[in-house]
């Protein structure tokens, strides 16, 4: 046991234990060791990062030359990052539906753990044993960088005088950055969340993002897109997988609080018809799930680590 915990002693985690037990996701931590990562790979990169920002970049274009020499290296920046930004949102809907939920792995059993602590009934992350596989381990980023990076090479090597491979890996860290500060937020405490959902000038645009989280937790083919929240859910409504929602409130607008025991938990309300997703996704759906299903005839000892 001792030395278990001296392995375990090695990963990095983003909870702090308060007095009473507690626990919370302490942002400043994790802010400090994303920021961190991303000098590391810029100062590992930087004569690349150099050559990537350089004028000619522009040189291209028909701006005016004053413009190509300052401001348009940093258009073409913001462009393809915001670009790849909605890639990575896909991506992500892709990763978390089929290789977190459906097909049988290491990460679908952290991730499925996760849900499985956290029910709607006890939705905010305040104990202990909840923190496991509430957010992705340290690795994570570098391990995303490396797989955009590969994949966009042959676009950059097609316009090698576009910063392509700087866009991708700051997209890719945005986007990092955004899902686990947004995912964060949403187990947040239930003291904080109530505070948040009652303010009458931010409340309810809070609620529209807040509950497309909670929903997700009761229903998991729903909202696969956490970070893409900031692009109006694009890749949930592209697939048909979006699910609005809504809180239950009182007549003074406030959210009404239910207990299970001792435990507060929020009532959704759902729309009368549940959406149905578009043909592709139905597709591999079924061949994910029989993917699943051959898994668990070949290892049926394996069935108990999932919670699917």
């Amino acid at each position: 046991m001792k030395q278990a915990t001296e392995r375990r002693s090695f990963k990095v985690r983003f909870f702090e234990t308060e007095e009473d037990g507690h626990v919370h996701f302490d942002f400043a931590h994790f802010q400090q060791v994303f920021f961190m990562q991303v000098i590391a790979l810029l100062l590992l990169f930087s004569p690349w990062v150099a050559r990537q920002v350089h004028p000619p970049i522009a040189a291209q274009t028909f701006l005016p030359l004053v413009v190509v020499k300052t401001v348009a290296p940093w258009l073409f920046l913001a462009g393809w990052t915001a670009v790849f930004y909605v890639v990575a949102a896909f991506f992500e809907w892709v990763f978390h539906r089929y290789l977190f939920h459906i097909v049988p792995n290491f990460m679908a059993r952290k991730h499925t753990l996760h849900h499985f602590m956290h029910p709607v009934e006890n939705y905010q992350t305040h104990e202990e044993h909840q923190t496991e596989s509430a957010h992705f381990p340290l690795h994570a980023l570098v391990t995303f960088l490396g797989i955009f990076t590969l994949a966009s090479w042959p676009i950059q090597r097609f316009l090698p005088h576009q910063p392509i491979l700087l866009a991708v890996n700051l997209a890719v860290a945005l986007g990092y950055y955004r899902y686990e500060l947004t995912h964060a937020q949403k187990h947040f405490s239930f003291a904080w969340q109530v505070e948040q959902l009652n303010d009458l000038k931010s409340g309810r645009k809070y609620e529209e993002r807040f509950v497309l989280h909670f929903i997700h937790h009761d229903k998991t083919q729903f909202n696969e897109a956490v970070f893409a929240e900031d692009i109006k859910s694009l890749p949930d409504r592209v697939f048909g997988t979006f699910l609005p929602g809504s809180l239950l409130r009182d007549d003074q607008g406030n959210v009404v609080v239910q207990h299970e025991g001792e435990t507060p938990y929020f009532t959704i309300v759902l729309p009368e018809k549940l959406p149905r997703p578009i043909g592709i996704v139905r597709v591999l759906d079924r061949l994910s799930l029989r993917w699943q299903a051959a898994f668990f005839r070949m290892f049926p000892t394996k069935r108990s680590e999932y919670h699917f």
